[in-house]
């Protein structure tokens, strides 16, 4: 049995049937509700002798158990057979194109209002929708590798959502239609966020960290990406409790934006090598913020002196060597200051390459400092080697060779998380951009 949620909807959403068939006088176009019943021409008299779903004087659903409730908030499929390209129809899959039922309402002003963007982005000031392509780096990523789960990703704005979505888009389809571009989104995955005021800047900024995020937690690789018909198709699932994950505050935040583009470089960039150098983009970047507050610690502490009420020529000659002794003026030093202070070291123990093992373990038994320190001279090492490499260049023996490369990218990706997340939480006025 159909019920609606209101009566004021149920009329509009009938119309909205009539006319979106009518418009389109396409007898393969129809609409499917969230229970999957068709709504054809001939099936318009018998919803609107549907009833209206009782409520409660708290305006709470009472005997909802059995009944297909369709409201504003709920989701229909829009099945649009004159709509071809070389990629198909775009009802080729099993629900055809996704549309949240207020959109729906309302899709001819969404539409002919939004902006799209290279064919990969949906801009309007109520929803922005990016095209995606989601890949598993290898196959023994995921514990099923046709579902992806995900927790709820959470923006700032309470107002304001995002999410991850492997539905045909509806109103991504009617708008490659109105401007002639026979290419429907049946096989795309998306990234959707809706607000009331949506700015474009900010929806990529948010895109971007989404992308950091799944890379970070499920280890995935999503880049924008129109209509790639041969990837593998991937089922989104949001279960937070199968993760036992909480929501996902998303970082949004523009000076992080920057380096959080570098990550997302760097996972799908396919060559380890670029990977590398990324990554190490990524720690160099952030050294700069990591040195100031360093400077700015031991800086503080020898004004907290009572000496510094009346400083004689000696505390000043302190202070000289103070700052000339923590410069850190070299690559090498800045870099090794970084990892140590915003890597942990229990998150990198497992990703070590083998030739680095024993080395890193000796030294781990004196100090995780030490243990970082190694690391971080074989970042330097590789990164010089990789970005200055020369006849003359001199190895350390500290390089990661050519064949560990796989295995040196992980740990930079590990190490890169823990730097952005760190820079993160950091007070904007002490960033070094």
């Amino acid at each position: 049995m159909i019920y609606f949620d209101c009566e004021s909807f149920k009329d509009k959403f009938i119309n909205a049937i009539e006319d979106f068939i009518n418009e389109y006088n396409d007898n393969d176009t129809i609409i499917a509700g969230d229970g999957y019943e068709i709504f054809e021409i001939e099936d318009l008299y018998a919803l609107r002798d549907a009833s209206i779903i009782d409520k409660d004087d708290r305006g709470i659903i009472k005997d909802a158990e059995g009944k297909v409730i369709i409201s504003e908030s709920c989701f229909c499929h829009v099945y649009i057979g004159g709509f071809k390209s070389n990629y198909g129809y775009l009802n080729d899959d099993d629900t055809g194109a996704w549309v949240k039922n207020s959109d729906f309402l309302k899709y001819k002003t969404i539409v002919s209002d939004a902006k799209l963007i290279d064919n990969m982005e949906f801009f309007h000031k109520k929803i922005y929708i990016q095209r995606i392509d989601i890949e598993y780096p290898s196959t023994d990523a995921a514990s099923n590798e046709d579902t992806l789960y995900v927790t709820d990703f959470i923006l700032p704005n309470p107002s304001e959502h995002i999410r991850l979505s492997d539905k045909a888009n509806f109103l991504f389809s009617m708008k490659l239609l109105n401007n002639k571009c026979d290419s429907p989104v049946c096989h795309d995955n998306f990234i959707i966020i809706t607000g009331e005021n949506l700015n474009l800047d900010d929806c990529r900024v948010a895109c971007n960290s989404l992308i950091f995020e799944s890379g970070s937690l499920y280890d995935v690789i999503i880049k924008a990406s129109p209509n790639n018909f041969d990837s593998h198709e991937v089922d989104i699932v949001i279960n937070n409790e199968y993760l036992n994950l909480n929501s996902t505050s998303l970082i949004i935040c523009k000076d992080t934006d920057e380096v959080i583009k570098l990550y997302n470089k760097a996972i799908s960039t396919g060559d380890s090598e670029f990977a590398i150098l990324y990554f190490s983009k990524i720690i160099e970047f952030i050294s700069q913020t990591v040195v100031r507050a360093k400077i700015t610690e031991l800086g503080r502490k020898a004004l907290s002196s009572k000496r510094a009420m009346n400083p004689d020529a000696s505390f000043i000659k302190e202070l000289q060597y103070l700052f000339k002794d923590n410069s850190y003026q070299k690559d090498s030093d800045s870099i090794k200051i970084t990892v140590q202070t915003c890597s942990y070291v229990n998150d990198i123990i497992s990703v070590i390459p083998k030739y680095m093992e024993n080395k890193f373990k000796t030294d781990l038994k004196k100090g995780e400092d030490h243990a970082l320190a190694y690391v971080a001279s074989c970042i330097t090492a590789t990164r010089n080697n990789i970005a200055h490499a020369k006849s003359n260049y001199k190895a350390s023996n500290l390089e990661a060779s050519e064949e560990h490369y796989d295995e040196f990218a992980k740990l930079l990706k590990i190490i890169s998380e823990h730097c952005i997340r760190w820079f993160s939480v950091q007070n904007p006025f002490s960033r070094v951009l």
